[in-house]
């Protein structure tokens, strides 16, 4: 089933140059840019805009759906299909039966459904080269992004620079003593954290695979990276940094010769940590980290309770599904009312407008059917990554798994009606794929059809020609 699902995942080669396909390039790149300072649009440029500006890029997208299926480069795979119903069933179910409300039910289907198309888009015209000079200004945004976060974290909460979407003072999330959980780009803290386990994913990326990137770009993200976590006092970047890392690991059972490049990155990261661990900022924003520890009981556990912990909130989100199972309607209540946009719009106030874990949002929003049904295909997308990811693993290309360790806990149980949140699921999700669509990495030069004979999943007896070319390649380049 995963093979004929994941079939129509990368056709075509965006080795060769063209007009549309460069086109739809360019485009993902606007969404990229407007992924990162939609946030700074909504709290300084134009706060009276914040709620329009949540879809700014959705003419975008739109966009690339529309060149994509006016050349044949839109996937119509079987994940896509199965969102299509599924999308159908909870417009036309929370319209008529649930909210009546057009424009609730209109956010829902775009934070659910409207997106998820581009992780499926992005590697019919992007590459592992494309991806690692996206790569090179996600580190490079990771110094101005640090340098806003602890400017935010040693401002008073009602500051200007700590204003949330809208302009308002006061929005930001409280870290502990009388500091908030500095958002640096976004409007809230979630967003800035998602961002940090992408950006340690190119950086150790750029550790592990020597001449990716400049040395002194990787010196200064790296220490930009370190400082932006301590002042964050966020759980949440921690845990998902501390997922991307568990990828070398993963990296490593299928690709024996990484050990060479992790070695070789323990030299420059101990530097790194020398330098950002005996800065001003660094010592305050840990003291605030611990403080906060302290409130919410980790520092009694030690580390191995603070991940129990992390590892409980997630399991917690399963809990809220099976939970809401038997109490939501069986047609749901509406696609939508669920989010933020829905609970202002509706007015509401009960339990099933206050649901935070995403799995309990989707089957009280759907139904227990529909919802979970939805559910499934994430995780299911989820799988697929995994499973491309390993493939480029096997075969020398580390990038592909870090993506995935910065993507996969979105993708799966990410809440949607954040707009940042929805955006690093499915870029994450496309770059992952679009890793695996070039073995230039390696030195070599592969285009993405010949790639995914390798990726599709037929079991093959021995080690093709083709496989034996990239491992003397990888062997030689390390």
């Amino acid at each position: 089933m995963l093979n004929q699902m994941t079939s129509n995942v990368t056709l075509s080669d965006p080795d060769r140059e063209g007009g549309v396909k460069g086109a739809i390039r360019g485009l993902i790149w606007v969404y990229f840019f407007l992924l990162m300072f939609e946030g700074v649009l909504r709290k300084w440029v134009l706060p009276g805009m914040s709620d329009p500006l949540m879809l700014i890029r959705d003419p975008f997208l739109l966009a690339i759906y529309v060149l994509a299926i006016a050349n044949g480069a839109f996937p119509l795979n079987g994940y896509i299909i199965v969102l299509s119903i599924l999308g159908s069933l909870a417009v036309f179910l929370g319209f008529t039966i649930g909210t009546h409300d057009l424009i609730v039910t209109g956010y829902g289907f775009d934070a659910c459904f409207f997106h998820l198309p581009l992780i499926f888009i992005i590697p019919r015209v992007m590459n592992v080269q494309h991806v690692i000079t996206l790569g090179r200004w996600v580190m490079a945004l990771t110094v101005p992004m640090a340098v806003v976060m602890v400017m935010q974290f040693r401002a008073p909460e009602d500051a200007w620079i700590n204003c949330g979407a809208g302009g308002g003072s006061g929005a930001q999330i409280r870290a502990a003593l009388g500091r908030i959980r500095p958002p640096g780009f976004f409007t809230f803290i979630n967003g800035a954290a998602q961002f940090l386990a992408f950006a340690s994913a190119f950086l150790i990326y750029g550790l592990l695979k020597k001449g990716t990137y400049k040395t002194w770009l990787i010196l200064i993200c790296g220490m930009a990276l370190v400082i932006g976590v301590a002042v964050s006092s966020s759980r949440l970047a921690l845990g998902a940094i501390g997922l991307v890392i568990l990828m070398i690991g993963v990296v490593i059972l299928y690709d024996r010769s990484v050990m060479s490049g992790f070695v070789r990155m323990l030299l420059p990261i101990g530097l790194i940590l020398l330098v950002a661990t005996n800065l001003d900022v660094f010592k305050e924003g840990r003291e605030v980290f611990e403080a906060r520890l302290v409130e919410t009981g980790d520092a009694q556990v030690g580390l191995s309770g603070t991940a129990s912990n992390w590892s409980q909130r997630v399991l917690g989100d399963y809990y809220g599904w099976y939970f809401w199972l038997s109490e939501a309607p069986i047609l749901g209540k509406g696609l939508g009312m669920g989010t933020k946009v829905g609970e202002r719009l509706l007015g509401g106030s009960g339990d099933y407008l206050s649901a935070e874990g995403e799995p309990a949002r989707l089957v009280i929003e759907m139904g227990p059917v529909i919802g979970s049904c939805y559910l499934i295909v994430r995780l299911w997308i989820c799988v697929m990554l995994y499973r491309m990811a390993a493939k480029s693993a096997g075969m020398g290309n580390s990038l592909p798994m870090l993506l995935f360790g910065a993507c996969v806990m979105l993708v799966s149980t990410g809440q949607f009606s954040q707009t940042s949140t929805v955006g690093f699921s499915v870029l994450g999700g496309g770059l992952c794929l679009a890793a695996c669509n070039s073995a230039r990495a390696l030195g070599t030069e592969t285009t993405a059809a010949q790639i995914k004979a390798v990726t599709d999943g037929r079991k093959q007896r021995g080690r093709s020609r083709y496989a034996a070319m990239l491992r003397e390649e990888h062997d030689r380049d390390s």
